[in-house]
């Protein structure tokens, strides 16, 4: 897991900034409030830092993947 720290108000990690666009800050607040109100545990949120998209690991098998322009893709993985 990589190590962030905060300088100046913006995280860094190995020098690169990483930081989720507007769009999915917003749209990442209303999934996981959706989610919550479906009694769902959020177990993961992270920014990918080589796709820049935010992932969400819910419950047992929701996975939300929310892109930079606040597009999202949900998949719910029933094996």
């Amino acid at each position: 897991m990589d190590c962030c720290i905060l300088k100046n108000k913006e995280w860094e990690s190995e020098g690169a900034k990483i930081i989720p666009t507007a769009a999915q800050l917003l749209k990442c607040f209303v999934v996981c409030y959706e989610l919550t109100n479906m009694y769902q545990p959020i177990y993961i949120v992270r920014l990918d830092e080589r796709t820049n998209n935010v992932y969400i690991l819910a419950g047992e098998t929701i996975e939300i993947e929310i892109y930079p322009n606040g597009q999202w893709r949900y998949s719910d993985e029933q094996t």
